[in-house]
């Protein structure tokens, strides 16, 4: 005969999931190198406007120089370290961006079955998006979260794990406490991550902030 016997048998690829502790433990180490890049970044925008000050402290009290000489000399300082900070506060928004994508990857990706096949997990993939787009239709009533509730209480009595996840996901976008205690109390062990993503945002407010303040620089 000959042949490969093999032929024309189809084969079935199989997913296998990393350990979710392992999962864990790299979105944490992520998201803190995130942090550190953050800080040092606002550090050096902080010793950019800091040296700038300083050379220009330094001409305007250089009783040599004229008014007009004074103001030709400190344009450029001022143009350079405008230029370097900006460049730096958008190296800040990426570093920021991938804090965030660190935890939302963590909190949003619905946990893969160790059986799933490649097209079962593709299947899941776009029901996920589909259960997200119904959430983020779920309209608001003055300013409470009604069916944002509604669908994920239907979700978990019916025990649609995708579509009760799509809705604390957007229960995150929208910070809706009461669904997000409502998914802790069914997955107490995303309570610790949905506090990271809480105080996450509050440190992008702080940074934006701070980083406002010294795109304020004036040459005076």
């Amino acid at each position: 005969m000959g042949g490969d016997e093999t032929e024309g048998v189809e084969t079935m690829t199989v997913f296998t999931p990393a350990d979710p502790a392992e999962l864990k433990a790299q979105a944490e180490a992520e998201a803190s190198s995130a942090a550190r890049r953050g800080e040092d970044l606002m550090a050096k925008a902080d010793e950019v406007s800091a040296r700038a000050a300083e050379r220009i402290a330094a001409i305007r009290s250089d009783q040599r120089l004229t008014d007009e000489a004074k103001a030709a000399d400190v344009a450029p300082i001022v143009a350079k370290r405008n230029a370097r900070v900006r460049a730096l506060g958008e190296e800040l928004e990426a570093s920021l961006t991938r804090e965030l994508d660190t935890l939302q990857r963590r909190l949003c990706t619905p946990p893969p079955s160790a059986s799933a096949t490649g097209a079962e997990i593709i299947a899941r993939d776009a029901s996920f998006r589909d259960a997200l787009q119904r959430a983020r239709q779920t309209e608001t009533r003055d300013g409470v979260f009604h069916q944002l509730m509604d669908l994920s209480h239907t979700a978990r009595l019916t025990g649609d794990s995708l579509q009760e996840r799509a809705a604390m996901v957007v229960a995150l976008e929208r910070n809706d406490v009461d669904v997000l205690n409502a998914w802790i109390a069914e997955h107490p062990d995303d309570a610790e991550i949905l506090q990271q993503a809480f105080d996450l945002k509050d440190r992008v407010t702080d940074r934006k902030a701070r980083f406002g303040r010294s795109m304020q620089f004036r040459a005076i």
